[in-house]
């Protein structure tokens, strides 16, 4: 069954925030020359690092789960489609309009559920730390902090969306020209015996 989402990942963003914090306390510590303090800071700057790195090795591990799961569930599904009945007679021979559908179930399947379960965590925690940090943004800057930054956003993604679009066009031609390639060598290697008799017949 697959897994949902993360709780570890609130406590991430919290530490992530403290850590960038510590950085500036420092100023105050050493301007101050207070030996205590900077124990104290020190100390404490070296468990958030500590925790920091535990839960971003817990993060990375469960999105390692997240990517075996879901590609099992979901590579299963697909053969369970594509050998019911004559589907995959259908797809290899009959149709045209779907290329290599081998490659489908292998490598697209393969790609997406890598992407999926490394995007599944900015997903869950992005509203909340969009939330949080919008607050953050408004309280040292004003409405100009957060206005500016969508803004930019926004101008960003419109940018890249249209740079994107033909780009994307010949990636997927490329991928379709990249499974012709290997299937072409795929029927060189079943059919080498025969290949090897007929061109050895073409010689005499």
């Amino acid at each position: 069954r697959s897994r949902g989402p993360r709780p570890e990942l609130a406590p991430e963003q919290f530490v992530i925030y403290r850590v960038g914090l510590i950085p500036s306390q420092y100023y105050g510590v050493l301007g101050n020359k207070d030996l205590e303090g900077f124990k104290t800071l020190t100390f404490l700057a070296v468990m958030l690092i500590v925790l920091n790195s535990t839960l971003k090795s817990f993060d990375q591990f469960t999105c390692n789960l997240l990517y075996v799961s879901w590609r099992k569930d979901l590579t299963e599904h697909l053969h369970r489609l594509y050998f019911r009945g004559r589907v995959y007679y259908t797809l290899n021979v009959l149709r045209d309009d779907i290329d290599n559908p081998d490659q489908r179930i292998s490598q697209d399947v393969e790609r997406f559920c890598r992407q999926l379960s490394s995007m599944a965590s900015k997903l869950i925690i992005s509203p909340f730390t969009l939330v949080y940090y919008t607050y953050q943004c408004f309280q040292s800057t004003g409405w100009l902090g957060p206005v500016s930054i969508f803004g930019y956003f926004i101008l960003g993604t419109v940018v890249n969306k249209t740079l994107m679009g033909p780009i994307v066009t010949k990636l997927v031609h490329q991928e379709k020209l990249e499974g012709d390639f290997r299937f072409k060598h795929m029927q060189i290697r079943v059919n080498a015996e025969p290949a090897a008799f007929y061109s050895r017949h073409q010689h005499l």
